[in-house]
C-alpha cells in the first residue's frame, strides 16, 4: 500500500503534505480509531472538553490579572499599609511525563478527611479521590495518612514519574530525609513510602496552603459526606469551578 500522493498534497499542502507521505502505512489494515487524549482513557467526554476549553482560553486572561495584581502589591503595601491577601499563589505545573499529585488532610469535630487530586502537565485533572475516617489523630499523622492514599492512588494510575505535592512542611522533611530519620514517625514514613519502588522517578514538595486548595476542599467533602470515593474525570462540581479557575503556570 502506498500514499496517493497528489490527492494528499491537494488536500494538506506541500509541507504537511510531504510529512504524511513520509509516514509508514501499515501491512496489517488496521482500522482508525478515535481517542480524546484529554482524557487517560482516551473517551471523550463534554466535562472534559469544557475544562479543557475552559483552561486553555482562561489561563492567559488570569495569568496576565494576577501578573498585574501581584505587581500592585507593594504599592498596596506603600500607600495602604497592607498587602492584598486574596493575591493568588500560582502553582507549578510539572515537567513533561510527570503527574503531580496534591495531598491535604482535615480534622473537624472529631473527624477526618484526606484530599487528593492528580493532574498531568497541561494541568488537567486525571483522576482524584477523598477518604473518611471517623478516628481523630494529630494533625501530622493525618497529613501522612493523606500522603500514603496520594501515592496510592498513584500507584493504580500506573504513573512512572511523580511529583508529590503538601502543605505540611514537616511531612515533606521527614519524607526527604528517608532513613536518616530515625523517629518513630520517620519510621512509619519510610514504612509507607516502600510503594515508591513503582515509580521510575519521584518527587516530594512542600507548597503553599493557597497552592493546594482543591486537595484541601476535597478533604472537607470527605468529612461532609462521611465517606470514601474515588472518581477520575467526574470530579465533584463542588471543585468544577476551583479546577478550572486554579492558575498553573
Amino acid at each position: 500500500m502506498w500514499w496517493i500522493r497528489e490527492k494528499v498534497i491537494d488536500l494538506y499542502g506541500k509541507s504537511i503534505g510531504e510529512h504524511i507521505c513520509n509516514l509508514t502505512i501499515p501491512h496489517n489494515d488496521r482500522n482508525d480509531n478515535l481517542s480524546w487524549i484529554q482524557n487517560p482513557d482516551g473517551f471523550y467526554t463534554s466535562k472534559s472538553a469544557y475544562s479543557w476549553l475552559s483552561l486553555k482560553f482562561q489561563s492567559s486572561q488570569t495569568f496576565l490579572e494576577n501578573h498585574l495584581e501581584a505587581q500592585n502589591a507593594p504599592n498596596k503595601m506603600v500607600f495602604q499599609g497592607k498587602e492584598d491577601p486574596a493575591i493568588m499563589v500560582w502553582e507549578r505545573k510539572p515537567p513533561k511525563e510527570f503527574v503531580k499529585v496534591n495531598v491535604d488532610a482535615a480534622i473537624l469535630d472529631g473527624y477526618v478527611g484526606y484530599g487528593v487530586i492528580a493532574r498531568d502537565a497541561n494541568g488537567f485533572a486525571l483522576s482524584s479521590c477523598y477518604g473518611f475516617n471517623d478516628k481523630t489523630l494529630d494533625v501530622i499523622w493525618v497529613e501522612l495518612k493523606a500522603l500514603s492514599v496520594g501515592m496510592k492512588l498513584a500507584k493504580t494510575m500506573k504513573i512512572s514519574k511523580l511529583i508529590v505535592e503538601s502543605d505540611n512542611v514537616t511531612l515533606i522533611n521527614i519524607v526527604n530525609k528517608g532513613e536518616n530519620d530515625i523517629t518513630i514517625l520517620g519510621r512509619c514514613a519510610n514504612k509507607e513510602c516502600t510503594i515508591l519502588r513503582n515509580f521510575d522517578s519521584i518527587r516530594f514538595n512542600w507548597v503553599d496552603r493557597r497552592s493546594n486548595v482543591v486537595a484541601d476542599l476535597l478533604s472537607k467533602l470527605a468529612i461532609k459526606n462521611k465517606c470514601n470515593l474515588n472518581f477520575n474525570m467526574d470530579y465533584p462540581m463542588e471543585i468544577h469551578n476551583l479546577i478550572i479557575s486554579e492558575a498553573i503556570k
